[in-house]
């Protein structure tokens, strides 16, 4: 079913939505408006973000995860700082959120996203790396430039 997106109405998440921003002026750009000469400005989202990476491969894996899995991943998402690709786990703070009682639970967690290749334990107690095929804070083209791949080409 094709869905007409001129007959929905406002998302009702947009009540009250406030975003903090940081506004950054561009000393040696200007452009005009109305005839009159102003710095280009750039505004900047405040909160931390991790982007969720797509693919047909990383639904079908995060479909497998058992339900603690899935709350570890989603975790360590919330948790990610920008342009790190390891995260530290507080495990017991994980566990008060998550509601899991049990530390072979917790264990069985790690395992899981650690065989789906989602994470990956480092030499530190509770460091792991975070493959950033499936989610990272930050720009995956600047933090990895010797992996990328140009695929296409377009003029703006």
């Amino acid at each position: 079913m094709e869905i007409d997106e001129s007959t929905l109405d406002k998302s009702p998440f947009r009540c009250g939505l406030e975003i903090r921003c940081s506004m950054s002026y561009v000393s040696d750009k200007y452009r005009s408006v109305g005839g009159v000469l102003v710095n280009d400005s750039y505004l900047y989202d405040l909160q931390s973000r991790t982007s969720l990476y797509h693919s047909k491969l990383n639904d079908e894996v995060l479909m497998m995860l058992s339900l603690p899995a899935l709350r570890l991943f989603i975790h360590i998402a919330n948790r990610m700082e920008s342009g790190k690709d390891w995260v530290r786990v507080n495990r017991e703070y994980f566990m008060k959120l998550s509601g899991v009682r049990s530390v072979n639970t917790f264990k069985g967690a790690v395992r899981e996203l650690v065989r789906y290749c989602i994470i990956s334990p480092s030499h530190y107690d509770l460091v792991f790396w975070v493959n950033p095929n499936f989610m990272f804070s930050g720009d995956r083209v600047r933090a990895f430039r010797g992996n990328v791949v140009v695929v296409s080409e377009r003029s703006v």
